[in-house]
């Protein structure tokens, strides 16, 4: 083999070393989000008893009344009820609720209790349930902020999250809660009002019962259901500090696709 054909060998696997470790570098940075900044990113999938406690939880509680767009079924919201007598089933859009048979408390909802504290660790549990979007449903919501500077949120989705189902979120922006920047418009409107030519919208798409954290003052919102079945997620509210607050769906804006 001559030299120059050793050196054009050598030359080839170097950048071909080089060009593997860059798209390695890549594809961490996606699954990362932005790191400790506001954005939202993948850490773990449960374990099996984890995902158990979580389902039966959901069933117990799942209303027979067939919504149009999302609702809520709040476990826990502090200042306005603990988990022994809480639960209540809301609209995110205003629809009539006429089922609330799912809120009477079950054997499930301790053990859910234990494992959320678990999950939070030494953060404050400001509330937690689940958001269910019902298969075809029509609403985005409005590009928003989660009431405070440091309130960050865990959603465990019970279905996969595809990109026909999963929040959107917009990496290269920051809220500012603290300052009444909770709620962005559409990206049209947002894009105007920050001065963007253009702007990123991403997704997290993962498997169901994934650990998923989305950190604060990440924007963020909801999308239409476009797959044929509900898309369940349970979410986790913290706070390094308590407080009492309304967690009130209604002022959520949304408009219709």
């Amino acid at each position: 083999m001559s030299t120059q054909t050793k050196l054009f060998k050598s030359l080839c696997f170097f950048f071909l070393s080089v060009g593997m470790a860059y798209a390695q570098e890549a594809n961490s940075m996606v699954a990362a989000g932005d790191g400790d900044g506001p954005g939202i990113r993948a850490i773990r999938i449960l374990e099996v008893e984890e995902r158990d406690i979580i389902q039966q939880t959901y069933n117990s509680h799942r209303p027979q009344q067939q919504f149009k767009n999302n609702y809520c079924i709040e476990l826990f919201t502090r200042g306005i009820g603990e988990t022994a007598n809480g639960i209540t089933i809301k609209s995110m859009t205003g629809e009539e609720v006429e089922d609330t048979c799912g809120a009477n408390v079950t054997a499930h909802d301790m053990e859910l209790d234990q494992l959320v504290h678990k999950i939070a660790g030494d953060c404050i549990v400001q509330s937690y349930g689940f958001i269910v979007a019902p298969a075809n449903s029509t609403l985005y919501q409005h590009f928003h902020n989660d009431y405070t500077n440091t309130l960050s949120t865990y959603w465990i989705p019970l279905v996969n999250f595809t990109s026909r189902n999963a929040p959107q979120y917009i990496p290269n922006l920051v809220g500012d809660p603290t300052e009444g920047e909770t709620m962005f418009g559409l990206e049209f409107t947002l894009m105007e009002n920050e001065g963007l030519l253009g702007m990123v919208v991403a997704q997290l798409i993962c498997r169901a019962f994934t650990l998923v954290y989305m950190a604060p003052r990440t924007i963020h919102r909801g999308i239409p259901n476009r797959e044929i079945y509900d898309r369940p997620m349970f979410f986790i509210e913290m706070d390094d500090e308590p407080y009492d607050f309304d967690n009130d769906f209604s002022e959520n804006t949304s408009t219709e696709a």
